[in-house]
Formats: structure tokens, sequence, C-alpha cells
């Protein structure tokens, strides 16, 4: 009997630590940098198309039309070095994690890929309407989850 309640300890000890990894522990950071305000979504019928594709976070991949966004995950918090993009012209998000596994996921769209260190991603996203979008973590990445949320603008 004391075995079993030993190994069913150690389980929960080891399932906790594993929660707490994919985004670290570090409560210090748990407070959200948000770049704008607002928080309202659109539906997916107006949020237009994407493709998401491995590359380095350095590549270039802006041409007249297109709009690039630099995308920085860390401990509970999105860094990024622009919020505001024009409608109908498509968005290339480069997307690197320097701290723990995230989900890039801007809600009330179709956009929604996984980010760890060492494996930066590039997601298009062909906004169509003009608005203000939520983007989140996808992926539950420890105890400031929930505060993982930021806004881009839809001009």
């Amino acid at each position: 009997m004391k075995r079993r309640v030993v190994l069913l300890t150690g389980s929960a000890v080891l399932a906790f630590g594993l929660i707490l990894a994919g985004c670290g522990s570090n409560t210090n950071n748990a407070s959200n940098v948000s770049n704008s305000s607002g928080s309202s979504t659109s539906d997916s019928s107006s949020s237009g198309s994407s493709s998401t594709s491995p590359t380095p976070a350095s590549s270039s991949m802006s041409n007249g039309d297109e709009q690039m966004i630099m995308v920085t995950a860390s401990d509970f918090q999105w860094t990024l070095d622009k919020t505001e993009v024009k409608a109908g012209q498509p968005v290339h998000f480069m997307i690197t994690s320097t701290e723990g596994t995230h989900g890039f996921e801007i809600e009330g769209t179709d956009i929604n890929t996984t980010v760890s260190p060492g494996s930066d991603q590039t997601v298009t996203w062909n906004p169509d309407q003009p608005g203000t979008y939520t983007i989140v973590c996808s992926v539950m990445c420890g105890t400031g989850h929930e505060n993982m949320k930021t806004t881009i603008t839809v001009k």
C-alpha cells in the first residue's frame, strides 16, 4: 500500500512538472505585455486563408503587398514588432519561442500553429475584414497560460 501511494505521488509530481516545463515556472513574467487594446474577434468566414511552414525567423518574405510581423513567444507573453496591418494583404508572422512550447492562435480564424525553442514557424494570414483580433496561446504552457494574449488590428 505504501509503495502505491509513493508511485501515485511521484506520478502527480512528474505530471505537474511537465505542465510547468511547457512555459517554465517563472511566475515573475506572468503579466501580459499587450501591444494594443481591445479583444474583439472576427468569425472564420472573414478570416482569409493561412499556411504554416517551419522557417528561420530571420528570413525575409515581404514584397510590396505583403506584410511581415516578427513574433516572439516567451513565458506567458507575446511580443510583436507591429500590431497593425492592412486588410486584403497577406501577413507573414515569423514566430520564434525563447522559452517553452506555445501555440500561436488568432481567435476566430484558422490560424493555429505550435512553436518550440529551436523550431521557428512562419504563418501566412490573409485578413479580409478590418477589426481587432486576439492572439492567444493554444498550448497549455504553465501557470500564466491564460494571460498569454495580445491583439492585432486590421485596418
